[in-house]
């Protein structure tokens, strides 16, 4: 359609469409040769009252044939869009679990990244749910694990044990944690331990 070097073109074979190319590389590529860094796509919702758009990703199971949304980030207003006090958006980011679309993060208006939780209070808010699970934030090095001379460094910051213990632990292999600075939440002490065939207390603040 037009020219093809500054327009739209839509290939006979494979029906690819580009924009700003005449040879897309995909379904759709969108081309462009600009100084100006902004965005190259814009997605307008002309509902009024601060409703967003969004990007969604599909797939189809191979039990049924039923396609699914697999994924998808939106934005949506977090407020009424009425006035300069209530215009403001946050983004929304969904994947599928369990057959069900479920929101793990979410960056609202005032920059607060929330990862398990819907509406984070701090710059970065982590939760786990899931109080059998390892929640909070795990740092890895190296190394498999495996032997005394592969050694992988873990560190779990905020990880629980059925939500009795929290703080941060420290690990030398990927099977076991060999010493803890933890929090004990049963008795609001600070506990310092190390583990040797079995997890022994070295230090407590009270």
């Amino acid at each position: 359609v037009g020219n093809s070097a500054t327009t739209m073109v839509v290939q006979g074979n494979g029906g690819n469409v580009g924009i700003g190319t005449g040879s897309p590389s995909d379904k759709l590529e969108v081309s462009r040769t600009s100084t100006d860094q902004t965005a190259g796509l814009t997605l307008t919702n002309l509902q009024a009252g601060g409703y967003g758009s969004g990007i969604v990703w599909k797939s189809v199971r191979s039990d049924g044939g039923s396609v699914l949304t697999a994924a998808e980030i939106v934005v949506a207003g977090e407020n009424a869009w009425n006035s300069d006090g209530n215009t403001a958006s946050q983004m929304q980011f969904w994947t599928q679990k369990d057959n069900t679309l479920t929101k793990h993060m979410t960056l609202t208006k005032n920059g607060y990244l929330g990862i398990g939780i819907v509406a984070p209070d701090a710059p970065l808010h982590i939760e786990d749910s899931t109080s059998s699970a390892y929640g909070g934030i795990r740092v890895v090095g190296a190394g498999t694990g495996a032997g005394s001379t592969n050694v992988r460094q873990i560190a779990d910051f905020g990880r629980t044990s059925s939500g009795s213990d929290s703080g941060v632990w420290l690990g030398g292999r990927t099977d076991e944690t060999t010493a803890v600075i933890g929090a004990k939440t049963a008795s609001g002490n600070i506990a310092f331990e190390v583990y040797s065939s079995g997890w022994q207390e070295r230090m407590r603040i009270s």
